[in-house]
């Protein structure tokens, strides 16, 4: 036999590997665990400090959350939970997943409920999936890697935002991006209580935890390991007090080490081993490592038809409770978390009902559900909770189809009439009143029939309502809406929209409806307690004070917001507009410029400092150091690049003039050259910007060049049809007719504008043969 060596373990039979003062040859209590839980509460007293600040300041850090680092994918803003994921992906890289067992308030959750079950005689047994371990690997990928992917196509394709990275380390709401108190206890709950008691120890860690998806791949590449010396002799001690589910002893004996990444670095197996044989160390990681002899067969406990029911019962629960693609999250409240543990929970649950029906023996948290073919009442018991589960996701599967049908049908069909609803005063048409109606049917299905009130839907039947001209139902379901959902000031918003237009549409009348101005102010109000953050509700709310003429109301109220929001550029910004309205002007000037000092590209505030005082008081030259360094920021924003020409050139400065028209034109071309599928910027630089440039030679060539790219965009064909008629060239006017009426033969605002422009549609109809 080979001498035994540092890196190989001793092969030799079992010995008696009882302790030192100990009395049972099981394993001894670990030492590491009270450290571990003296961490944790240091970790749960932290965070009760940082809401105690936010408490007391109105002001604090950022959540310091992994799921809050989903805003760099989306929207490149760094924030708090940003740098927090990568310091703690930073550690996993070297030490492996000390942070999962030392600080995630999760694991201390399990850890609780393993404890609890322990006590009253239940040991949580494991679940042994190959299949739904990926799930968390999918949800990762779907939260932090999705988001970039789908930008980056966006911006290929010419669709995407060109969004600029910005950071956001402080909050003021600090429970915004949080469930509420009973969607928050439910999560918890699932995802300690039910994985443990479902799924094993860690069983939410292993089947719903994408943050922990991730740390299990960088842990295979950390030299911080588990790791074993020749003292060990296979006593086993180690993996009987592993609360993670690894085969500590059988890891040790195959590669000197563990390498399954599902060890948190609990340090338990160290504690308890009675010869100290392990320790953790730095190494060779374990990705590609090699046994020292043929590993051990870990014995496959579930057949892949099993397997198949579990992934199919976990996807299919997890898109009715949170939704993929066009279904939604289950009436609005159910998180993603929430939702993989949920999932992971009826995954169970149906795998325990097909082995019911397909094995002749069953059982459960090591107690018989089926024995040689019978059924037990413990089986009996699960299967009718079983079935209840089942009909709890046929009703949430249900609620979803509704909901959708709701939803998708008010977006396609009247979405656009809904937005320009309180400034145009539309006329809905046959199909749009139609739309309402279908509309109304099924979100009211969702709301008869739904567990818990859905606040969105009840607010498209609410517009629906409305469209159909049934002004007290929209009134009592936008009320039921709001206050189920208290936090959201959408609806506060659009019942001040409501009444500040029932005000306006009763001043053609001999009685002003003075009252309706009031509830309209009253809601906006509302609207800016619930979240200050919102620019425009701000400038609603003050709008309506300047039409009842209570400015130095709308005054106290924008200067408590800015005790709120003391950094708020919009709210200084509005401060010094209503200033500067009531004449007090030298004060209004100085918040205009606080207002640019706390964000430079705040366009109101910088035009009004140029327009308004600087140029007034011959500050000319403190005028055009403004305005070019606005152009920095933004070189295609026309309007500063229109006040510079225009100042320059009230100086006899016609060369400079000059050439910031030509500076700003080729931004603009340049721009058009990177997203030549930018209608909006394309039509921008035919309205505004050639016309302000006196570059008529160009706009022909522009507008069918964007015509000859996108065909179906009537704008275009409008375009050319215009600028042939302003330049005299009226057959190439009537040729773009042709062409544009053969491809809109139905376009009633095609025919009226042609009309407009002195072209008869049915001639031209008539010479191209029609």
């Amino acid at each position: 036999m080979a001498a035994k060596t540092k890196d190989t373990p001793a092969t030799a039979p079992k010995k008696d590997c009882t302790a030192p003062g100990q009395t049972s040859p099981g394993p001894k209590r670990s030492t590491m665990s009270r450290w571990r839980i003296g961490v944790l509460l240091l970790v749960h007293l932290l965070f009760a400090i940082h809401v105690a600040h936010w408490m007391q300041t109105g002001e604090t850090l950022g959540l310091v959350e992994p799921s809050e680092a989903m805003e760099f994918s989306k929207r490149s803003v760094i924030n708090t939970g940003l740098i927090f994921f990568l310091v703690t992906i930073g550690s996993t890289l070297l030490l492996g997943r000390f942070f999962c067992g030392w600080a995630c308030h999760v694991v201390a959750l399990q850890d609780a409920s393993r404890w609890l079950l322990l006590k009253v005689g239940i040991r949580p047994r494991p679940l042994r999936s190959r299949v739904l371990v990926w799930m968390p690997v999918l949800a990762a990928f779907y939260m932090f890697f999705w988001p970039s992917v789908y930008r980056g196509f966006l911006a290929v394709t010419g669709r995407g935002l060109d969004l600029e990275t910005t950071t956001h380390l402080s909050t003021q709401d600090f429970w915004s991006t949080m469930p509420g108190v009973f969607v928050g206890v439910a999560t918890l709950f699932t995802a300690g209580f039910l994985c443990v008691y479902f799924l094993g120890a860690k069983g939410f860690c292993t089947y719903g935890c994408p943050y922990g998806a991730i740390f299990g791949v960088l842990d295979k590449v950390s030299p911080g390991r588990i790791r074993v010396t020749d003292a060990c002799e296979g006593c086993g001690h180690c993996t009987l007090t592993c609360t993670s589910n690894v085969a500590v002893a059988r890891e040790v004996r195959d590669y000197g080490m563990v390498v399954d990444p599902g060890c948190m670095k609990c340090m338990d197996c160290i504690s308890v081993c009675p010869k100290d044989a392990l320790y953790f160390g730095f190494g060779k990681p374990s990705l590609g490592a090699k046994p020292r002899r043929e590993p051990s067969q870990v014995p496959t406990a579930l057949s892949w038809p099993e397997e198949g029911v579990l992934l199919a019962t976990f996807l299919a629960t997890f898109a009715a409770v949170h939704g993929v693609g066009v279904l939604g999250s289950l009436y609005q409240v159910v998180p993603f978390l929430f939702s993989m543990g949920i999932a992971a929970v009826f995954a169970f649950a149906a795998l325990k009902m097909f082995q019911l029906v397909t094995r002749p023996d069953v059982t459960f948290a090591g107690k018989p559900l089926k024995s040689s073919g019978s059924w037990t009442m413990r089986g009996k018991l699960h299967a009718i909770v079983g079935l209840g589960l089942f009909g709890l996701w046929s009703h949430s599967a249900w609620m979803q189809v509704e909901s959708v049908l709701a939803r998708e049908t008010f977006k396609s069909s009247l979405s656009d009439l809904h937005i320009g609803w309180f400034q145009t005063a539309p006329t809905p048409t046959e199909d749009q009143i139609a739309a309402a109606a279908f509309v109304q049917k099924h979100g009211e299905r969702v709301n008869e029939y739904g567990l818990i009130l859905d606040p969105a839907v009840a607010r498209l039947v609410a517009w629906a309502a409305l469209i159909q001209g049934d002004d007290q139902r929209f009134l009592n379901d936008m009320r039921i809406a709001q206050a189920r959902n208290p936090r959201v000031n959408l609806y506060s918003l659009e019942l001040g929209y409501y009444f500040l237009k029932q005000h306006q549409d009763s001043l053609s009348t001999l009685e002003p409806d003075k009252a309706a101005l009031d509830k309209g102010i009253a809601y906006f109000e509302e609207a800016v307690r619930l979240d200050p953050d919102i620019g425009y509700a701000w400038d609603a709310l003050v709008g309506a004070h300047q039409t009842r003429g209570t400015m130095n109301q709308a005054i106290a109220i924008v200067g408590e917001g800015l005790q709120m929001r003391p950094r708020s550029a919009h709210l200084t910004a509005k401060y010094g507009w209503l200033l500067m309205v009531t004449h007090d002007q030298e004060r209004a000037r100085g918040f205009f410029e606080k207002a640019l000092v706390l964000d430079p590209m705040h366009r109101d505030a910088r035009l009004i400092l140029v327009q308004g005082y600087y140029s007034q008081s011959g500050r000319i030259d403190d005028c055009l150091r403004l305005l070019d360094a606005g152009l920095e920021f933004e070189p295609t924003f026309l309007p500063y690049t229109r006040t510079k020409v225009e100042l320059l050139r009230s100086l006899g400065r016609e060369s400079e003039a000059e050439a910031a028209t030509r500076t700003v034109v080729d931004a603009f071309e340049a721009k058009l050259a990177e997203h030549p599928d930018d209608v909006p910027l394309r039509m921008a630089i035919l309205r505004d910007v050639y016309p302000f440039a006196d570059q008529q030679d160009k706009m022909l060539a522009c507008a069918r060049s964007g015509l000859a790219a996108l065909p179906n965009e009537v704008q275009f064909h409008l375009a050319v049809i215009d600028i042939c008629m302003n330049q005299g060239k009226r057959e190439e006017a009537e040729a773009a007719a042709r062409t544009a009426l053969t491809r809109f033969p139905d376009d009633q605002g095609l025919v009226q504008f042609l009309g407009q422009l002195g072209l008869n549609a049915d001639k031209i109809r008539t010479q191209t043969g029609e």
